[in-house]
């Protein structure tokens, strides 16, 4: 606040209150950094990777699509999105299958949406893993069963740098599979 500014408003600062009052009011900090005071961070990051993880009490960043839009989905920008559409004729064995490759050092894959039918008179069991052994959810499927769709708020997730497999725990149904996800640490 400016002497000028001062009078307007009509009061006078001591010099103390008026270093007090600048020294709440500015700061950039850049993402990433440690916060000593109150930032001021304006604008969005554009990204088509997934930016750097920092640490608790650390300075991010909105994100933005490389146009400028705000990225507002519930997870993740667009190209760290993911999805799964099942082989022809379903899952027919009890033989993992990836729904999503591991994503590297530091990273996990997120489910939040995964579609389920039968198409065979076998009822089975179905169940997504983290990793290969690891049963994070577990679904019972009739014969014959018609898509059901299953919704994971919050989404599951593997551990880091661990694919997200799909397997039918009986031989001889025909599971169809879909799944969507994203990628994050």
């Amino acid at each position: 606040m400016s002497v000028t500014e001062q009078q307007s408003w009509g009061g006078a600062l001591t010099p103390a209150q008026f270093e007090a009052l600048n020294s709440v009011t500015q700061g950039q900090a850049a993402r990433g950094a440690a916060v000593s005071d109150n930032p001021m961070v304006i604008g969005m990051r554009g990204a088509t990777a997934a930016p750097t993880a920092v640490t608790n009490g650390q300075v991010v960043d909105p994100l933005a699509d490389t146009q400028g839009r705000m990225v507002n989905r519930p997870w993740t920008i667009p190209e760290l999105a993911w999805s799964f559409a099942g082989a022809a004729g379903g899952i027919i064995n009890t033989t993992d299958v990836v729904l999503a490759a591991a994503a590297g050092a530091g990273l996990r894959r997120y489910i939040n949406r995964l579609s389920l039918s039968n198409n065979s008179a076998t009822a089975t069991e179905v169940v997504v893993k983290n990793g290969a052994s690891t049963v994070i959810a577990r679904f019972s499927l009739p014969a014959n069963a018609a898509n059901v769709a299953h919704e994971f708020e919050p989404p599951i997730a593997s551990s880091a740098n661990a694919a997200l497999n799909i397997a039918c725990i009986t031989t001889a149904a025909a599971v169809y599979a879909n799944a969507q996800g994203f990628t994050a640490p």
